[in-house]
């Protein structure tokens, strides 16, 4: 707003004013505000507000992000905003290396990495991958190159002297169930079998990172239930045992038991 002198009065903030025209009526005058335009390189992917950078707006934009980009002039009340979007397939310029995962559960996982740095390479053989995605990695390899391995200890054939801890039914609901007055714990590197609607299954207590409890069975199942392999894990949880299965919700029938001597 301006302030205005006329007709020897004076006035301050005025936003506009009206004065005759010529051949009758009148016509109102504004302040004519300067623009603050600026110009902007942006190389990377986001939305740009031009109020971010103390203008109006852009009058002019270049825009380098790599791999290509589309650009979206978005006109709102705080100024112009532009929205940076890599191009659909666009693949960063760096090295792809694969990282190949093969699961107790006979699955696999393919996983890639974009780097030019060979610390990078080594810091990833330096690790031990005992999990990954919640299940027991057998082996692990760097573009081809395998830098880990491990093969399960395999479960006792049946005989020695078992004890029983459970023997009855169970009720699996969402593919879940628990036997709430079994406080018996799964110590590590023990062995259990699992005996499912008659058909047996034995394991050796293993310690899932992901879920900080030590289990027997396909820990595969707790995220995926669709999971192949064996049908069926037990877990410690909350000071008594609980279980997943892929079989249909209802009654089965469960025996659990742990080995005293092989």
């Amino acid at each position: 707003m301006a302030n205005i002198t006329l007709m020897g009065a004076s006035y301050t903030d005025v936003p506009a004013v009206d004065l005759p025209q010529t051949g009758g009526g009148t016509v109102r005058f504004y302040e004519d505000e300067p623009s603050d335009l600026t110009t902007k390189t942006i190389t990377l992917n986001g939305s740009y507000s031009a109020e971010d950078d103390s203008a109006d707006g852009y009058s002019e934009v270049t825009v380098n992000v790599q791999g290509g980009a589309s650009m979206t002039e978005v006109a709102n009340t705080y100024g112009t905003e532009l929205v940076i979007t890599s191009a659909p397939g666009s693949a960063p310029s760096a090295t792809r290396h694969t990282l190949y995962f093969e699961f107790e559960d006979e699955t696999t996982a393919t996983v890639y990495a974009y780097y030019d740095s060979a610390f990078i390479s080594s810091a990833i053989t330096a690790t031990t991958p005992t999990t990954y995605d919640s299940k027991t990695v057998t082996s692990a390899q760097l573009d081809g190159v395998e830098w880990y391995s491990y093969t399960p200890t395999p479960g006792p054939t049946p005989g020695g002297d078992w004890t029983s801890i459970y023997d009855g039914s169970i009720t699996v609901s969402n593919r879940e169930f628990s036997l709430t007055s079994i406080t018996d714990t799964f110590t590590l590197n023990d062995v259990w079998r699992a005996t499912l609607d008659g058909t047996a299954y034995t394991f050796t207590v293993q310690h899932a990172d992901a879920y900080d409890t030590n289990y027997i069975g396909n820990i595969a199942i707790i995220a995926d239930w669709a999971s192949s392999g064996d049908p069926i894990v037990c877990y410690n949880i909350a000071g008594y045992i609980m279980g997943n299965t892929y079989l249909a919700d209802g009654s089965h029938t469960l025996k659990l038991e742990r080995q005293v001597s092989a």
